[in-house]
């Protein structure tokens, strides 16, 4: 998160760079960790520990209840409504093409 302001005093080379930056860190950050769970989770099992997904039902109520809470909060604050709009609006752009996010 950028405060707004500042972002638009830089110059445009330095947002592009800024920006090309932050996609790079977290492609690599995923890769790193998902590197990292095919490594472990057969290591988990191997130990006998089982590896499940996490019920729709458990799933669907974490997400009612955050959305509920975000709700919340976005109703005290002006700057999280805006911020928890644009995740929402971003999602449901995501979910035209992909179920889950």
């Amino acid at each position: 998160m950028v405060n707004t302001d500042s972002w638009n005093a830089l110059p445009d080379s330095l947002k592009v760079m800024i920006t090309q930056m932050g996609k790079a860190a977290g492609w690599n950050y995923y890769q790193f960790m998902t590197q990292r769970d095919l490594a472990t989770i057969p290591l988990f099992r191997e130990k006998g520990v089982t590896v499940t997904f996490i019920p729709d039902s458990i799933s669907d109520e974490m997400g009612t209840r955050g959305a509920a809470l975000y709700d919340k909060y976005a109703a005290e604050d002006p700057f999280f409504l805006k911020v928890w709009t644009s995740i929402q609006n971003f999602r449901d752009a995501y979910r035209d093409g992909w179920q889950r996010m």
